[in-house]
């Protein structure tokens, strides 16, 4: 066990924040935290960090217990160099490698049989020893390969990190802290600053990492990937489930219906014996038996009612009118960034057509120009080259990823009525009901809300404008995930023209028509959603040609080897075959389960419904470990 949280009560003020939480986190565990904004999910992390304090309960952590804490909001303290910052992980192997190094000159300096010379090597295998256990031999290695991942490949690493700009910074703090491999994990919408190829890497790096994992997210297939428990927090209780998200679903739905049903039991039992005292108590040959339902009464558990579902948000984007066929034409259109000695050219020579009722999505790496595209097809930049060209009737509504347009100190009400002045106030305090901002919180100022509610406020702009082409920036990113499910289906409904760009794969799944990869040298157009992508770039790299190795760089690869080294050889490919073998197996009875689980006769039978889930658990961890193995018999295989 690393942490233990027994009956956890939390208040901000006097508002209760946290009720009675009571969950466990161990050593392997890949937890996914969910629940509505606001719900208390940060609350909970300060909790387990050790960053707050609770107001009553019991946390335990193990001794000596090293605890990686990524926020969501907060960029990392960093200083120096990126080269730096990545070693400072390191920095006690660094330093008996320091000592290791300066040991072994001693070493070739001294006679060996001295007593100098034999205490300077018992010295030598102690340090060698632990920076072996350290993995120090790795160091480059993992370091290179976060470098790869986290999208620094490019970068000059002596650059000083006072160069990198917001998002970069947020991601080199990732990269440091993957790199110190605590004990526990806790990452806090990490997604939200990560690219595709980002995205991907993580999910990798966490199917092998050694410690116990607890994230915080709204990227559903994210959660899917990384997760095997979920913990979700509702009404400020916290109850958790060994499933991961989808598995997770059935769960919780089963256990709804059990907490209803048994609701209505003790409230039919309940009645029963109130209605025979009523009709007995004043009867002197009944009154007896009046008085020991009374006592029964008196002795039965209270209840609570099941507490009340919460209520979604409501998205319907209305069009006032058509425009024509060709909503957008943009042809030769180059964008840059910078002035003078620092412009940088983002992209040039692209061309696209949009027409009406297409759900194109946008995508691309970090940095490549897709929201300065947005600007610039918003009227708010000027292009280096190339024409922009809207059809006749379009009515452009736009949701920009920054919050600029939401500075100020009014209130949501205020930022609306200025708008929309010949609005009245019922109508918007209904809009804003609607998106989820209810009761007080119209009163609100704009300057303190969340990033939630300044993304339902802009929805609510929208809905508002009833425009027939929607320019949408990242939507979903800081949603929930009933908001995101809402919005949508809001925009599957949608009969006028969509134009987003987003990360969210579950997003890009559900919505698009079309994707348009956004490079350098344009844009690359792909039929479908997401999946279709990924199916047309797999058949893009399978037609590639293998490049061609001249036979004069071709190395020599008749090495001598020895008998024992041919044996040893074959040995390692044996039990390679053995663990893809045992891996291919576990594989087969997850997808055997998962159809399970979405079966009525299982999700109807919650005891099976437990013992799939937990079956399902302990195969992901299985597979875990082989791979482990796999990875660790294939650099022994490269070795000989």
């Amino acid at each position: 066990m690393l942490i233990s949280l027994d009956s956890v009560i939390k208040y901000y003020g006097a508002t209760l924040i946290l009720n009675g939480v009571t969950a466990t986190i161990n050593p392997g565990d890949r937890i996914g935290l969910i629940g509505p904004n606001g719900s208390g999910k940060t609350t909970l992390l300060g909790l387990i960090s050790g960053e707050i304090s609770a107001d009553s309960g019991t946390i335990s952590r193990m001794p000596r217990l090293r605890i990686g804490y990524f926020h969501q909001s907060a960029r990392m303290e960093l200083s120096g160099s990126i080269e730096e910052e990545l070693r400072r992980p390191f920095a006690h192997l660094i330093d008996i490698k320091n000592r290791l190094d300066d040991t072994a000159r001693c070493m070739a300096e001294c006679d060996p049989t001295s007593e100098q010379g034999q205490t300077l090597a018992a010295e030598y295998d102690r340090l060698n020893t632990a920076f072996e256990s350290g993995e120090g031999y790795l160091i480059d290695v993992k370091i290179n390969a976060v470098v790869e991942g986290m999208g620094f490949a490019d970068f000059d690493r002596t650059m000083p990190t006072s160069q990198l700009s917001g998002g970069e910074g947020t991601r080199l703090g990732l990269a440091k802290l993957l790199l110190t491999e605590p004990d526990l994990l806790i990452l806090d919408e990490v997604t939200n600053h990560l690219d595709f190829g980002m995205l991907a890497f993580l999910e990798d790096y966490l199917s092998r990492y050694k410690g116990a994992v607890l994230t915080v997210s709204h990227d559903r297939y994210y959660l899917e990937k990384s997760t095997n428990k979920t913990w979700e927090i509702e009404n400020r209780q916290l109850v958790t489930y060994p499933a991961a998200y989808h598995a997770y679903l059935p769960l919780k739905a089963q256990r709804e219906a059990m907490i209803e049903k048994e609701y209505a039991r003790y409230t039919a039992e309940k009645a029963r014996l109130e209605d025979y005292v009523r009709r007995n108590i004043e009867r002197a040959s009944t009154s007896a038996m009046a008085k020991s339902r009374i006592k029964m009464l008196e002795r039965m558990e209270q209840k609570p009612p099941p507490a009340p579902r919460p209520k979604l948000p409501r998205f319907n984007f209305v069009e006032q009118s058509q425009p024509v066929k060709d909503v957008l034409t943009v042809e030769g259109l180059s964008l840059s960034v910078g002035e003078q000695a620092d412009k940088r050219q983002l992209f040039s020579g692209l061309d696209m057509t949009v027409t009406r009722g297409e759900r194109l999505a946008i995508i691309g790496p970090n940095g490549v120009g897709k929201s300065t595209l947005f600007r610039a097809l918003a009227g708010a930049l000027r292009s280096d080259t190339g024409q922009i060209g809207w059809g006749r009737g379009v009515i452009l509504s736009r949701f920009a990823q920054d919050d600029d347009a939401l500075q100020g100190s009014g209130s949501v009400l205020d930022y609306l009525w200025n708008l929309f002045p010949g609005a009245d106030a019922h109508s918007l305090r209904s809009l804003l009901g609607g998106v989820g901002i209810t009761g007080e919180e119209v009163y609100k100022p704009v300057a303190v809300l969340s990033g939630g509610e300044k993304a339902k406020l802009k929805l609510a702009v929208m809905l508002m404008e009833k425009g027939n082409v929607l320019l949408m920036d990242e939507p979903t990113n800081h949603l929930d995930i009933p908001a995101k499910e809402q919005l949508e289906a809001a925009m599957r409904e949608f009969t006028g023209t969509i134009i987003a760009i987003s990360h969210d794969r579950h997003f890009l799944t559900a919505i698009p028509t079309r994707i348009m990869e956004l490079t350098e040298t344009g844009g690359r157009f792909y039929s479908g959603n997401f999946t279709d992508y990924l199916a047309a770039k797999q058949a893009e790299k399978a037609a590639r040609p293998a490049p061609v190795v001249p036979a004069a760089e071709k190395k020599n690869t008749a090495y001598h080897r020895t008998k024992k080294q041919r044996s040893a050889q074959q040995a390692l490919k044996t039990r390679i075959e053995r663990c893809e073998a045992d891996i291919a197996e576990r594989e087969d009875r997850i997808a055997e389960i998962e159809r399970l689980l979405s079966t009525p006769e299982v999700s109807s039978d919650y005891p099976k419904l437990l013992s799939l889930t937990e079956e399902l658990q302990c195969c992901r961890e299985a597979i875990d470990a082989l791979l482990l193995e796999w990875e660790a018999l294939h650099l022994e295989l490269e070795a000989i």
